[in-house]
């Protein structure tokens, strides 16, 4: 009966022990560091604002129709926007939930290598050929934001209403989109990357070398699409050791120890530290 009781009581042990090592989480080396946090911060993102990829999807949507004998969709401007915006957030979290946490819109997502690939996307898409061929939809519209890795990501949708206005003839031009994101858009990783080599969690500096603090994302589909945090609170335990500002540009000044903790917000609960030691 003792054997039994002491088996039991193991079982027991190593169940709480499995449960609270769930319940950590990461982001923080503290298991009292709060995880869930609800902030929001700004992420700035450039790329190419695609007009004429926008331009060429209609005609290639129009196409199609001609061949099945319907009428040609007009653009619909009035979306136009909300689409750029939603396909730069594509590039950092390729998911249906927007980067501020609400539900998408109704529309189409699609990555891929150019606007040509993403058309066939588009029309293998059974929902899709289904509302291109529905008579009641009257204009399209399209937004398409090609990251400066080479990736295109477009967003597009069908609408009932007459377009209000011609598709845009506008060139391509870069553009800098500002996003507003919520901490689970991130992943819980944090890493110092040198502008010079290829991304490294360096606990080890010589005095003189400069590093940029980067949050990189394993959410998005674009693997090199790297988020620049407008907000974000970086700090090092000693400055006179390791100085780090609000951009993430760390500079290894003096022999020692620091510790950099940096937060995507004030009042997020993702939590990254480094302990870094600087020689001369």
């Amino acid at each position: 009966m003792k054997w039994e009781r002491s088996m039991k009581l193991l079982l027991l042990c190593l169940v709480l022990a499995v449960s609270v090592f769930a319940l950590a989480g990461c982001g923080s080396d503290d298991p009292e560091e709060p995880q869930a946090s609800g902030g929001t911060y700004e992420i700035k993102i450039t790329g190419e604002e695609d007009n004429e990829g926008a331009v060429e999807l209609l005609k290639l949507v129009n196409r199609y129709r001609a061949d099945i004998g319907m009428k040609a969709l007009k653009w619909n401007d009035e979306p136009a926007e909300m689409l750029r915006v939603r396909a730069a957030e594509l590039a950092i979290s390729f998911t249906d939930t927007r980067l501020n946490g609400t539900p998408g819109e109704e529309m189409f997502l699609v990555s891929c290598e150019d606007v040509q690939e993403g058309a066939t996307q588009l029309l293998d898409d059974e929902n899709f050929a289904r509302q291109l061929q529905d008579p009641r939809n009257k204009s399209f519209c399209a937004g398409v934001y090609l990251s400066y890795s080479g990736q295109v990501y477009i967003t597009a949708g069908f609408y009932t209403k007459t377009g209000e206005r011609k598709a845009p003839d506008a060139a391509s031009q870069e553009r800098t989109f500002t996003l507003i994101a919520r901490d689970e858009a991130l992943n819980c990783h944090g890493q110092l990357m040198d502008q010079e080599m290829e991304p490294e969690d360096p606990n080890e500096l010589y005095a003189g070398e400069v590093y940029y603090y980067g949050i990189f994302n394993e959410n998005a589909a674009d693997e090199n699409n790297v988020e620049e945090l407008i907000g974000m609170v970086a700090e090092s335990s000693d400055p006179d050791v390791i100085a780090i500002d609000e951009y993430g540009d760390v500079e290894a000044k003096s022999a020692g120890t620091a510790t950099l903790t940096v937060r995507p917000s004030k009042d997020s609960g993702i939590v990254f530290t480094q302990d870094v030691k600087v020689r001369k």
